[in-house]
C-alpha cells in the first residue's frame, strides 16, 4: 500500500475525513490532505485546528511531511483557510495573522 493511502487511513483512524486522496508534491517533496471543515453553529470550526495539528504531527512521525489543505463545506472565506493552516503549521511562531484583500 502507498503511503498517500496510508496517510488518508491514518487520518480516517482519527476521526478526520480526508477529501479524496493525499497526494505526494515533488517540488516540496511533502504529501497534501485536503481535508473537509465547516463552522457549526457556535462558530467553532470542525474539526478543530488542535484536532487537526495532532493528527497532522502524529501522521508526519509515521509518513514524513504532510501539508493539510482545508476545503470548506460553507461560506467560509479563502482567508480563514489560510490563517488556519499558518497557526497549525508555525504554532511556535505566528501569535496573529492579518489578511487585506483589494
Amino acid at each position: 500500500m502507498s503511503n498517500a493511502k496510508k496517510i488518508v487511513e491514518f487520518f480516517e483512524k482519527s476521526g478526520i475525513d480526508p477529501v479524496g486522496s493525499a497526494v505526494w508534491d515533488r517540488e516540496t517533496l511533502n504529501h497534501l490532505v485536503f481535508i473537509s471543515v465547516e463552522i457549526n453553529d457556535k462558530g467553532k470550526q470542525i474539526p478543530s485546528n488542535y484536532k487537526l495539528s495532532l493528527v497532522e504531527k502524529s501522521a508526519e512521525a509515521e509518513y514524513g511531511n504532510i501539508t493539510v489543505v482545508l476545503v470548506n463545506r460553507g461560506d467560509e472565506d479563502i482567508a480563514n483557510s489560510i490563517k488556519s493552516l499558518l497557526f497549525r503549521k508555525y504554532s511556535d511562531d505566528v501569535r496573529n495573522v492579518f489578511m487585506n484583500s483589494p
